[in-house]
C-alpha cells in the first residue's frame, strides 16, 4: 500500500470447537496458497500479491487445541470448555446493570472465571486494531453475524439488530456470492439465540467487523470425509479472496471511531514506546499533556494511578520536570508543574514504571489533571502484557553464541555467568538475555533449560549498517551470513536457514 494509506487487519480462526475440523484445514490450506502466490507470477498470483499488499491478514488456525486432539467440541475442562459460550456477554452484563463498555473506554477485560484459551486470545485481539474476522464452524452451510443473544426468550429482530448490519450483510454477501454452497446471510440470532459468542464479544467490545461461517453441514455431517475437503476448499478459496477484497476496498479504516467529549482547556493522554509491555521490567511511559486551547497554566497537578503491584520513578531529565513530587498511596502520585518563564517544552513527563512478572490482574493506566479552578481526567487506557511462551535451550560446555526467541521470566532459572552483547563496534556486558538479542556466554558444562518467557510477535529490527550480531525469532532464510562452527572457526555461508537459538554474523554496507 502506499506510505500513510491505512489498510485493514484481517482474521481468520478456525477450531473453535475441536470437532469440526474442517474449519482447521481451510485455513492452513489458505496459508499454503497464499505462500505459493507469493512466488508465482502468474496473473492470479499477481492479483493475490496485490491484495496482501493492501492488507494484514492474521491467520489462527486452532483456536481449541484440546478440542482438536480428542476431537471434542470443548476443551479439556468437559462442559465448562465451550470457547465460543463464555465469552463476556453484553446482554448479560447489561440485564444485571453492568455494561459490558469498550477497550477503547478502558473498561474492563472481565477475564475472572474465563477459560485459559479464551484469555490469551482476548488479550492478544485487544492488543490489535482487527478490523473484520471470519470465524469458521461446520455443522450447516450459511454465514451469520451479530448479534447472537438479544434480551428476551425468544428471537427479536428488533433487539438483535447491530448497529452495522448494513456492512456485516455486505462482507457476508461478497463471501456468500463467491462460494456455491452457501446462500444464506443472516443475524446469528435469527438462525440460534446464544450466549456469550466470540463473534458477538468482538464487536461489541472492539469494534471488529466478524462473520460465522458455517462451511459444511448439516449438523450430523460437520466432519465430512477427508477425501472431500479438496472441494469444499474450491468453494471456499475465492470466497476468501473476495471477502479480503471487500473490506479492504471499503472498510480499510474499520468502524468509525465514537464520538469523544470536547476537549477541556488542558488534557493529557498516555502514550508507551510499546503497545505491549514486558512483565517484570522498567518500561517507558509518557504523559503527554495536550496543546493549551488557552492561555498556559500558571501550575498544574498530575495524579497518576498505576495498576497494583506497578513500580515507577521519574526521568530527571524529563522535558516537563515536576517541582514536587508526593505519594498519595502505594499505587498513586502526585506530581506539581510550575512554569515561571512560561515555557512548558513538549508538555510531557516521562516516567519508567516496572509490572509485576504476575499477569493475571488488568493493567489499567489512570490519571486526573487539576489546575487553577478546573480539572480533567485524563483517559484510561489498557496497558496489555505480551504473551508468554516456553522454549527448550541446549547449553553447551564452553562458550556459547545464542539469540532467543523471547525475553525469560526473572522467575526462570538461569546460569550466573556474564552475558557478552555486540554494541555495533565492540562487546559490552548484559545482566539478562532479551528477546532476539545475541549474546555470548560461558557454561562450565552442559546443561538443558526449560525457559519460560515473553515474546514479541512485531518481528526483528532491521539491521544497521556495519558488522551485526543477531538471531531470528523464527525460522528464516538469509544470504550472506557468518556462521561460527563448533570448533570455533567462523565460516561465510551464502545461504543458510537460521532458527533459535541460532546466532550468526551479519555485515550490512551503507547502501543497502
Amino acid at each position: 500500500a502506499p506510505p500513510g494509506r491505512a489498510v485493514p487487519e484481517l482474521l481468520i480462526v478456525g477450531g473453535i470447537h475441536g470437532d469440526e475440523r474442517p474449519s482447521v484445514d481451510m485455513p492452513l490450506r489458505l496459508l499454503h496458497y497464499l505462500v505459493e502466490m507469493r512466488h508465482s507470477s502468474s496473473s492470479e498470483a499477481l492479483a493475490v500479491q496485490t491484495l496482501l499488499q493492501n492488507c494484514v491478514l492474521w491467520i489462527l488456525p486452532v483456536l481449541n487445541p484440546d478440542g482438536m486432539v480428542s476431537g471434542s467440541r470443548y476443551n479439556s475442562n468437559g462442559l465448562d470448555g465451550d470457547l465460543n459460550r463464555n465469552f463476556p456477554d453484553g446482554v448479560l452484563l447489561e440485564q444485571a446493570g453492568d455494561s459490558l463498555g469498550t477497550f477503547q473506554n478502558a473498561d474492563s477485560l472481565r477475564l475472572a472465571e474465563l477459560q485459559q484459551e479464551q484469555i490469551v486470545v482476548m488479550r492478544w485481539l485487544a492488543a490489535r486494531k482487527i478490523t473484520a474476522a471470519l470465524h469458521l464452524h461446520t455443522g450447516a452451510e450459511l454465514i451469520c453475524f451479530p448479534y447472537g443473544n438479544c434480551s428476551g426468550s425468544v428471537y427479536s429482530p428488533e433487539l438483535a439488530r447491530a448497529p452495522h448490519e448494513a456492512a456485516f450483510l455486505d462482507l457476508g454477501q461478497a463471501y456468500a456470492d463467491a462460494n456455491p454452497r452457501i446462500s444464506t446471510v443472516c443475524n446469528a440470532a435469527s438462525w440460534v439465540k446464544v450466549v456469550g459468542e466470540l463473534a458477538d464479544w468482538q464487536y461489541r467490545y472492539l469494534g471488529t467487523l466478524p462473520l460465522t461461517v458455517e462451511l459444511v453441514g448439516p449438523a450430523y455431517n460437520k466432519e465430512p470425509l477427508y477425501c472431500t475437503m479438496s472441494s469444499i476448499w474450491q468453494e471456499n478459496r475465492p470466497a476468501f479472496l473476495a471477502w479480503m477484497e471487500r473490506v479492504s476496498e471499503r472498510y480499510p479504516q474499520g468502524l468509525p471511531a465514537p464520538e469523544t467529549r470536547p476537549d477541556p482547556v488542558y488534557s493529557a493522554e498516555f502514550r508507551s514506546t510499546r503497545e505491549q509491555y514486558l512483565p517484570g521490567f522498567p518500561q517507558p511511559l509518557i504523559l503527554q499533556c495536550a496543546e493549551f486551547s488557552s492561555a498556559p497554566p500558571e501550575a498544574l497537578i498530575l495524579t497518576l494511578t498505576l495498576p497494583e503491584g506497578w513500580q515507577a520513578s521519574i526521568d530527571p531529565a524529563a522535558t516537563l520536570p515536576a517541582l514536587a513530587t508526593r505519594l498519595e498511596s502505594a499505587s498513586e502520585f502526585s506530581f506539581l508543574f510550575l512554569s515561571e518563564s512560561g515555557d512548558w517544552g513538549d508538555r510531557s513527563l516521562s516516567i519508567s514504571a516496572t509490572p509485576p512478572e504476575d499477569i493475571s490482574a488488568e493493567a489499567i493506566l489512570s490519571g486526573t489533571l487539576q489546575w487553577l479552578n478546573g480539572s480533567s481526567t485524563v483517559a484510561p487506557q489498557h496497558w496489555l502484557p505480551l504473551p508468554e511462551r516456553d522454549f527448550d535451550l541446549t547449553l553447551q560446555t564452553g562458550w556459547n553464541l545464542l539469540a532467543l526467541p523471547l525475553t525469560p521470566k526473572h522467575s526462570t532459572p538461569w546460569p550466573n555467568n556474564p552475558l557478552f552483547t555486540w554494541a555495533g563496534s565492540k562487546f559490552q556486558t548484559a545482566t539478562w538475555p532479551r528477546q532476539s538479542v545475541a549474546f555470548w556466554t560461558w557454561q562450565e558444562q552442559a546443561s538443558e533449560l526449560n525457559l519460560s518467557g515473553w515474546h514479541r510477535d512485531d518481528g526483528d529490527p532491521p539491521p544497521h549498517p556495519g558488522w551485526q550480531l543477531g538471531g531470528s525469532t523464527w525460522p528464516q532464510t538469509l544470504t550472506n551470513i557468518y556462521r561460527t562452527g563448533a570448533d570455533g572457526v567462523v565460516q561465510k555461508v551464502p545461504v543458510a536457514v537460521i532458527a533459535p537459538p541460532e546466532a550468526v554474523w551479519l555485515f550490512r554496507p551503507e547502501t543497502e
